[in-house]
């Protein structure tokens, strides 16, 4: 059974959450230029990172500075081959697992990721950059993964399952050129898994390990994970199109006793809500010059009551008469994305 559910909170919401970070990355202490000193693999380069190319080049994997993230590993893509990919890959990941706390059986892998969105070719076919984290266990199969299609701007999360790979959830991206986080939660206890993009406030949940051929659910614990990017173009034409590259941050596993009910990350300080509280109207205005194309109107528990439709304004006035008392959450599609804000009627 899969199940995606909106949510729309401000907090993060949690049951006896008892969190324990197991490894974090920022790469901010690493030297700029290749994180690699082997492209076979075999060899780790800076912090234990291995890295692996059709092309055998280390120069595919760079620790670069970005303008608004600083310092994050860039991955290029071996344009010159048909079918190849290169990949940064974290090994020994079983041996942290194994220093987890009893009862944290909920793994968590959060990380950044620089969306980018990609062009057709003059001969309309797809080079279809394959931009994945992949997580496996010790013996090399894959438990779940995240995916990036840039020429579309989706991102679907997969996991094991009785009928193979299914869906864990995915979602389309309308704003591009930013970062996003992504968070993949293993909850070993209830055989789930859960998909989360906390920006957008998307989260996506399905059973896992499911399976009669699954007799040992401690056989599906993490071994390594690899970021990577590869290329598939279905005529088998090696041509460098605009998405060469993609960059990756932040790099976090944690364990938990449990899956947070919520985590929403939402962009803040870009508007001012006034009056809040307010009666009868309510004002949105923002000095970024932002253009609002729509404003929901959601209950606490997410559930849209109001639509306001083609608004395509930077400054707004809602008309929240016909508004019960009490907490309501505004959803602002906007030119740069989508951002929540909290409002009180009186």
């Amino acid at each position: 059974m899969r199940k995606v559910v909106l949510f729309s909170l401000f907090v993060l919401l949690s049951v006896s959450v008892k969190a324990q970070v197991l490894y974090s990355e920022n790469f901010n202490n690493y030297n700029l230029g290749n994180i690699g000193s082997d492209a076979n693999g075999v060899i780790a380069g800076q912090g234990n990172w291995y890295t692996w190319s059709n092309v055998k080049d280390n120069s595919y994997f760079q620790i670069i500075t970005d303008n608004i993230n600083g310092k994050c590993v860039k991955i290029q893509k071996p344009v010159t081959i048909y079918g190849g990919y290169s990949l940064i890959e974290k090994r020994n990941l079983d041996a942290l697992w194994n220093t987890r706390n009893n009862g944290n059986e909920v793994l968590k892998i959060e990380y950044d990721f620089y969306a980018v969105r990609g062009q057709k070719y003059n001969d309309n076919t797809l080079d279809i950059p394959d931009n994945d984290l992949l997580l496996y266990n010790k013996n090399d199969k894959a438990i779940a993964f995240v995916q990036y299609n840039p020429y579309l701007g989706k991102i679907t999360a997969k996991g094991f399952d009785n009928l193979g790979y299914m869906d864990i959830g995915n979602i389309t991206l309308s704003v591009f050129n930013k970062w996003y986080k992504v968070v993949l939660y293993i909850d070993y206890s209830n055989k789930t898994a859960t998909f989360e993009v906390p920006a957008l406030g998307y989260k996506g949940t399905r059973n896992l390990f499911t399976s009669t051929n699954v007799p040992n659910i401690q056989d599906y614990y993490p071994s390594k994970m690899n970021f990577s990017i590869s290329i598939i173009h279905p005529s088998g034409l090696a041509v460098v199109q605009n998405v060469t590259e993609m960059k990756y941050d932040n790099v976090k596993i944690t364990a938990l006793d449990t899956v947070p009910l919520a985590v929403f990350e939402p962009e803040i300080n870009k508007f001012s809500i006034f009056p809040n509280p307010a009666s009868s109207f309510v004002s949105i205005k923002n000095d970024n010059n932002i253009i609002i194309n729509d404003v929901d109107i959601l209950n606490i528990n997410g559930e849209l009551i109001k639509e306001f439709k083609n608004i395509n304004d930077s400054n707004v006035d809602l008309n929240l008469e016909y508004l019960s008392n009490g907490s309501y959450i505004l959803k602002l599609n906007t030119s740069n994305g989508i951002f929540f804000e909290k409002i009180i009627k009186r």
